[in-house]
């Protein structure tokens, strides 16, 4: 399960095709402080997308257009 925590506008722009168990924001600070916040309530076997969709898109890893 992808759970993106970006902006709507940056949402617009693409999302990350067939991700599972990621968090991602635009950069990885929100995704990062997010995943902080999980690990504490207990949930360990998460992750988060280091450099978030800019990152994604800069490596043109597949995208596809938002629902």
């Amino acid at each position: 399960m992808l759970i993106d925590i970006r902006e709507p506008a940056e949402h617009a722009t693409g999302v990350a095709a067939g991700a599972r168990l990621l968090l991602i924001c635009n950069t990885h600070n929100r995704s990062s402080a997010t995943l902080r916040a999980l690990r504490q309530r207990g949930h360990s076997h998460k992750r988060y997308v280091t450099g978030g969709m800019s990152e994604w898109a800069r490596r043109g890893w597949p995208m596809v257009a938002p629902r």
